[in-house]
């Protein structure tokens, strides 16, 4: 009888031990997602500027071929535009930076079918 107690113990803690694996993936699972997500708005953001910049630059050569006063005025929105640019980029690399490689399971963390709660309630 005692190793049947002794069994079902081991079955207990592996069962704990695979409860405990599954939720720190799926809190992983989120901030993973959450990650993604930001880069994806940060990506977004970055398009946006760049468009912005090339429409400046655009505007800014059309000022130049008619005006060549107004050429200056275009540089220093393009030099603006640039600082933002790098900051988003620094920011981008801090978030990748940040994250942590997935853990690797061990052992006993393998999957173990969870133990039925008849059984779970029958042995407490």
């Amino acid at each position: 009888m005692r190793t049947a107690e002794a069994v079902l113990a081991r079955m207990r803690s592996a069962e704990a031990t695979h409860r405990s694996h599954l939720e720190t993936l799926e809190a992983e699972f989120v901030s993973r997602r959450e990650l993604l997500l930001s880069r994806a708005e940060l990506d977004a953001e970055i398009i946006r500027l760049e468009a912005r910049r090339e429409a400046q630059a655009i505007l800014a050569a059309a000022r130049a071929a008619t005006d060549p006063g107004t050429a200056e005025a275009g540089r220093v929105d393009d030099a603006e535009l640039a600082q933002i640019g790098a900051a988003f980029a620094r920011f981008a690399s801090a978030v990748g930076a940040a994250r942590t490689p997935t853990p690797q399971p061990g052992p006993l963390q393998a999957f173990v079918p969870p133990m039925s709660r008849k059984g779970s309630e029958e042995s407490s």
